[in-house]
């Protein structure tokens, strides 16, 4: 599944666990046509790989700020041992910067969120 696929995803996992108000990026967009992940009543999330962690800072900062929300990553990871250097990268600088980070275990189905580790409904 790419990114767009995992946002669908997690956003129905968060609505079983009885998250309200959320959006799909595709949904809320910004003025530069540049579009949110998942947006909450508190998060502007960003979802994206592993290896990219440095675009997912970013964006998620931009999109935190346009919606006037608190910023927050979602790292997906195929492969934790190879994916390690770029999970840990991103937990320096959002611990840094106040941005909450999850991370989805992509073979498993499993979500880690603020160190709770979270079975995703299974895949449709």
């Amino acid at each position: 599944m790419n990114e767009v696929a995992w946002s669908k995803h997690i956003v129905r996992f968060l609505r079983a666990q009885g998250e309200s108000d959320l959006r799909l990026g595709r949904e809320r967009q910004v003025w530069d046509k540049s579009r949110v992940d998942i947006l909450t009543d508190k998060l502007a999330i960003e979802v994206d790989w592993a290896k990219k962690w440095c675009e997912a800072v970013g964006q998620s900062l931009w999109y935190a700020d346009n919606f006037a929300r608190a910023p927050g990553i979602c790292l997906l990871s195929d492969d934790f041992k190879n994916d390690a250097k770029y999970i840990y990268r991103c937990q320096v600088i959002c611990s840094k910067q106040n941005i909450e980070l999850w991370l989805v275990d992509t073979t498993k189905n499993f979500i880690i969120i603020r160190g709770d580790k979270l079975a995703l409904p299974e895949i449709a």
